[in-house]
């Protein structure tokens, strides 16, 4: 439902606005990013994405009437989206906060749930997000879990409705 969809964006607006200090202070312990940058490129980015989704949210949900071809006339056309499912979103570790946070809000503005795995290679910020995000948001529609390549290699035999991936491998 919109109302859902909403409640879990301004979840995640709210996680950091709330948690601003945590957030720069995981990333300055994983990697040396002054407070500032931290700030900028991992909580302002979320919150401008986010704020960007929920503007377009309502519209973006309703059905969309398009040309209908000849061959089916009188019939018309709707583009109705829906969700995919389960998304696994494998993120990487250069924006530890921003690239989980930012590909989480898109997953469930499309009504998706989520199991959401943080980079291993920023360990603060993972274990940040696995300690905040069950705090903010629907703990029954998203799942945070850990754990390195062996952990992600059984993820990835697991069938899932859609798969996001961000890094170099």
């Amino acid at each position: 439902s919109y109302e859902w969809r909403e409640a879990q964006l301004q979840g995640i607006r709210k996680l950091c606005v709330e948690n601003q200090k945590a957030i720069c202070d995981a990333v300055m312990a994983d990697l040396g990013r002054p407070k500032m940058e931290a700030f900028i490129g991992e909580i302002t980015a979320v919150i401008a994405e986010v704020d960007f989704l929920l503007a377009n949210l309502k519209s973006w949900m309703e059905p969309e009437a398009v040309s209908t071809p000849l061959t089916q006339k009188p019939g018309h056309s709707t583009v109705v989206r829906e969700p995919k499912g389960v998304v696994l979103d494998i993120t990487p570790w250069n924006f530890p906060i921003n690239l989980p946070l930012a590909s989480l809000a898109a997953i469930l503005a499309a009504g998706n749930c989520c199991m959401i795995k943080p980079s291993e290679i920023t360990p603060k910020s993972e274990e940040l997000l696995a300690t905040l995000l069950p705090r903010y948001l629907d703990p029954e529609a998203i799942i945070v879990t850990t754990g390195g390549v062996p952990e992600t290699t059984a993820l990835l035999k697991l069938r899932w409705d859609h798969i996001v991936y961000t890094g170099n491998g």
